[in-house]
Order: structure tokens, then sequence, then C-alpha cells
């Protein structure tokens, strides 16, 4: 057992830490202010992947805001042997109706402890009957949110502390 902890170690130190230190896998929350809707405060859970494919990283991505919580799905993988550096995408995972924020494609830059600078392209998503809704007929909100790059932190927490913070949104 030791010995493949060993070895996942050395291929991935991203994700097994032979020191037991930080690792880019865990949950992470942040406060993203978009271009519009207001504040959302996020939180990221990540979990290494491995397998055959090109990706080695998924998890979930939540996003509150005034009265609303929206759960993505989220696929994508490192592009460094440390992890220093990744690049994900989030998907719909929930069904009810309803439209927000969603982290589209993003970039991350772990600083190797605590913190994720997140560089994001956002997206504006609809559900309505349990299906997605596409459009090329674009609003001047979605316009401006899903041309404007959206940079933030996150730092390694709780999801009680995400909770917390939705909370003090108030509704």
């Amino acid at each position: 057992m030791a010995i493949a902890f060993s070895g996942l170690s050395a291929c991935y130190p991203w994700a097994y830490s032979i020191s037991f230190g930080p690792t880019l896998t865990g949950t992470w929350v942040g406060e993203l202010v978009p271009a519009v809707g207001g504040m959302h405060f996020v939180l990221m859970q990540l979990q290494a992947d491995i397998g055959e494919s090109d990706e080695n990283l998924a998890g979930t991505v939540s996003l509150c805001s005034r009265g609303q919580l929206h759960r993505f799905g989220l696929s994508g993988s490192t592009r460094n042997w440390r992890g220093t550096a990744f690049k994900m995408t989030s998907f719909i995972i929930e069904r009810a109706d309803g439209r927000g924020v969603q982290l589209g494609n993003f970039e991350g830059e772990w600083d190797g402890k605590d913190a994720i600078r997140v560089n994001a392209h956002l997206r504006m998503f609809r559900i309505e009957g349990g299906g997605s809704i596409a459009t090329t007929a674009r609003t001047a909100e979605q316009i401006a949110l899903e041309d404007t790059p959206a940079a933030f932190t996150m730092r390694r927490d709780t999801a009680q502390a995400f909770t917390f913070a939705c909370r003090a949104l108030g509704p």
C-alpha cells in the first residue's frame, strides 16, 4: 500500500502528497463579482480523476447569489506535473427550472498552498422543463456577462463556510 501511494505521489504530487502537505484536491471557497448579477460565493470541490484520458481532475462547483444556489459538475486537467496550473469546464447537473451564472471554462493557478487564482469565462445558463436552453440571440445582460472575463481568488475552506456566506447574502 505504501509503495502504491509513493508511486502516485511521484506521478501526481498535486493529488497525493508524500509529505502530507497541501494538495490541489479538496474544498475551496471564493467571492465572484461578475459584470452582471451581483456578488456570488463559489464553492469548488476538486478530486483526482486519474485514468486513461487526458482529463485527470473532476469535481463540483456551486455558486450562490441572493436567494439562489446552483450546482455544476467539473472536468478538466492539470497543465503541469505539480498541478500549479489547470483548466476546467463546468457542466449543468441540475434539472430544476432557473437561470443564472455558470463558470463556463476557466483556468486556475494554484500557489501550492492555500490559494487558487481563477480566470473564468462565465456563461448565462437557463433551464426550462428540465432541459438546458441555448440560443444565439443573446440579451445585453448575457453579452456583458459572457464577454467580460472574471478573475477571482479562492481559498482552502469548508462547505460550511460557503453555506454561512450564502446565508449572509440574504434572500
